[in-house]
């Protein structure tokens, strides 16, 4: 996937004018930024027999071999190494009796802004357990100078909705535009091996 950015007005129509020829799928995504002044007002909640735990290289092993599994596999979904994480990153886990419940991690780093990403295991899911783990790690970032990130879809409603509850306000949105490269007509389903994306 290769993506170019762009924020000059115009651009949607010039995008879509250039390749016509494709199949090209327009989507929009939302960029939030922390607001200082709704994180104030906001009640810290734990779900019972919840376990929050700040996931370090040192404490990692202490985890179940599963909790492990799905930290380990976080990690490696957005970085080269697990030392290159730990070095820059920061995780945060939630656990119900031993279970990893829901995880956030910094899944990019530059400079001090670190970009959020949640996961909550289908089983705990709706219970509050991503509200945690997101909210420690924001608390941590404004304690540490940081700049927390959050980037989604603008029909991810689950998302936008815990975003606002964590503090976020919507800063801008953006175009997204992917199409495959490997078909050079624009008829019938296509399941691209690769394709473009373009953020506007």
């Amino acid at each position: 996937m290769t993506r170019r950015a762009c924020t000059e007005d115009g651009w949607d129509a010039k995008i879509e004018a250039i390749y016509d020829h494709r199949a090209l799928q327009r989507s929009t995504q939302r960029i939030y930024r922390i607001d200082g002044s709704r994180r104030r007002h906001r009640a810290r909640t734990t779900p019972p027999s919840c376990t929050l735990v700040r996931v370090r290289s040192r404490t990692l092993p202490t985890l179940t071999p599963a909790a492990r599994s799905i930290v380990e596999s976080k990690i490696s979904t957005f970085w080269d190494s697990h030392l290159s994480f730990f070095r820059s990153g920061i995780c945060y886990a939630a656990l119900e009796d031993s279970n990893l419940a829901s995880i956030c991690i910094s899944g990019f780093v530059a400079d001090r802004t670190h970009v959020i990403d949640i996961e909550t295991q289908q089983a705990f899911q709706r219970r509050g357990y991503a509200y945690v783990v997101g909210r420690a790690f924001v608390d941590e970032c404004s304690r540490t100078g940081l700049a927390p990130h959050w980037d989604c879809m603008d029909d991810n409603i689950a998302s936008i909705a815990l975003a606002e509850k964590l503090g976020f306000a919507l800063d801008r949105s953006y175009s997204l535009y992917s199409f495959s490269l490997d078909r050079e007509t624009t008829t019938g389903p296509a399941t691209p091996l690769r394709e473009v994306g373009l953020h506007l």
